[in-house]
């Protein structure tokens, strides 16, 4: 009975794949509040299903239309192994001059996992592209505070159920032959 119940409690454990990062109390210096959340594949590197508003303040424009930035250095987001963050931009036009900008990084070491939990937000900077690839706009605001909260989600994935009903049929087989 006991290796059934430490069989079934191994499986059940198992969980992996995307998980959503919510943005948690995250504030930008001039007052400018920032919420939403986004999709993250560690095990891909994969970022997507951004949904972020800004209000309030005065450097950003309060906004609820923030699409992950393409461009250079690192493509709208960052997980190495020692940070993570984003970088979102208010525009999908080609050119970006004028369009606003906003990047929200984890206080190192951190980065984003299919484990979830919380990671605090070391830097949040806003401002305004002053060229049609966003490639330089010093920040207009640069101090900033929050979390990026997520909890693993409780649907497990194929593998896991797989393992699971592995367990559970040897379980029964092995009870059978006693």
């Amino acid at each position: 009975m006991r290796s059934f119940l430490a069989a079934l409690c191994f499986a059940g454990s198992l969980s992996a794949g995307p998980v959503i990062w919510n943005l948690n109390n995250v504030q930008l210096a001039d007052g400018t509040s920032i919420t939403g959340s986004f999709t993250v594949d560690a095990d891909t590197n994969i970022f997507s299903n951004l949904s972020i508003t800004t209000s309030g303040g005065s450097s950003l424009p309060s906004n609820n239309a923030w699409v992950f930035y393409s461009g250079p250095p690192f493509g709208g987001w960052l997980n190495t192994t020692t940070t993570a963050g984003i970088l979102v931009v208010d525009s999908t036009s080609p050119d970006l001059t004028n369009a606003s900008w906003m990047t929200l990084e984890t206080v190192a070491p951190a980065t984003f996992t299919d484990a979830g939990g919380i990671l605090q937000i070391g830097q949040a900077n806003g401002g305004i592209c002053t060229n049609s690839t966003c490639t330089t706009g010093p920040p207009i605001v640069n101090t900033g505070s929050g979390q990026f909260v997520s909890a693993v989600g409780s649907t497990p994935e194929p593998a896991s159920l797989l393992l699971a009903g592995s367990a559970l049929v040897w379980l029964a087989l092995r009870r059978k032959k006693l």
